[in-house]
């Protein structure tokens, strides 16, 4: 049989560990831009027209929302 472990012995365990944050690495020189998430809401049918275009477009939804945004507001 296997040995119980009390949740205040695994919660010790977690504590005593050192915490690591993963770090970027430069692949074959290739550096990504820093970006945060962002949660938006559409209505369905907008959402499938948007991955219908990407999709014809060869891209993604997230490339096309932020070309638009790019357009509208900063390439002015």
């Amino acid at each position: 049989m296997s040995k119980k472990t009390s949740t205040s012995d695994l919660l010790g365990k977690v504590l005593s560990q050192k915490a690591t944050t993963p770090i970027q690495e430069n692949k074959n020189g290739v550096i990504k831009p820093v970006e945060k998430t962002f949660l938006l809401s559409l209505p369905e049918t907008k959402l499938q027209q948007l991955k219908q275009i990407a999709l014809d477009k060869k891209t993604t939804v997230r490339n096309l929302i932020n070309l638009a945004i790019d357009d509208k507001y900063f390439n002015h």
